[in-house]
Order: structure tokens, then sequence, then C-alpha cells
């Protein structure tokens, strides 16, 4: 598997996959807190999306939203035609900006945000929204 990385206004941010040649079934926004990492894999196996995924692992996910644009933007033109974006409970980069006590209304203001940017900006590409929580569910956000 190979590393890119790239910069963007002074900060690093990772991608531990390549961006595919070809376009995936979809593509899925998630924060890179690696507790979540192994939940967030059975989640998209429990959806049948265990092949042609790609993940686009930003901390604080939906937060990020000028993180992950381009990445949209680039699936968007190979054909993606469906997003799925996860935050989940107790975000290190929420509380970072919004105070360790921070309310979970603000990731269901910022999960609906990115949902309706991407409505706007790619109309033909199916947007779905979920919040994970600590004890391992996951709900989805409508």
């Amino acid at each position: 598997m190979r590393a890119a990385v790239a910069e963007r206004i002074g900060e690093v941010i990772w991608r531990d996959e390549p961006v595919p040649s070809t376009a995936p079934e979809v593509v899925a926004i998630v924060c890179s807190d690696p507790r979540f990492q192994k939940l967030l894999e059975k989640f998209l196996a429990h959806l049948g999306l265990t092949d042609n995924v790609a993940p686009v692992k930003s901390p604080g996910s939906s937060l990020r939203i000028r993180d992950w644009l381009c990445d949209i933007t680039l699936f968007a033109s190979k054909g993606v035609r469906r997003v799925i974006i996860v935050d989940h409970e107790n975000c290190a980069k929420y509380a970072s900006i919004f105070g360790k006590n921070y309310p979970l209304e603000k990731h269901w203001f910022h999960l609906q945000l990115a949902k309706l940017v991407i409505a706007i900006l790619f109309p033909g590409i199916a947007v779905s929204i979920y919040f994970a929580r600590l004890n391992g569910e996951i709900e989805e956000i409508i």
C-alpha cells in the first residue's frame, strides 16, 4: 500500500490509501482517530461495502470540509455516486475547537452542513451521514 501526503495551508493531512485510478463504489469520510477504525471497518462491511471503498481520513470528519472537498471533486470526476460521512463521540478535534464537554449537536450541524455542501456541488452524489458512539453503536442522521 502506497501512502500519499498532501500539504494544505501549512498542515499535513495524511491519507493512508492512494487515490484509485477508477471510481470507487463509495467514498467514506471518517475521522482518523485510531479508536474507531475497527468499528468503521465493521460498519462498512455491515453496509455491504467491503470492496471498492475509498477512505478519506481526516481529524474531525465533517468539521474538515475544506480538507476533503478536493477528494470529492476528484472522485466525482471519476464517476463516484455515493459518499458516507461518519463522525464520532468524544472526538479530539472537536474538543480542541469547542472544548472538552462540547454539545453533540455540533456534530449534527457539521454533518448536515457537509451533506448540504455535497448536494449543492455534486447533485448526482448520494450522501449518508452517521454518528458513532463509544459503545459501538452507529446511527444514521436523517
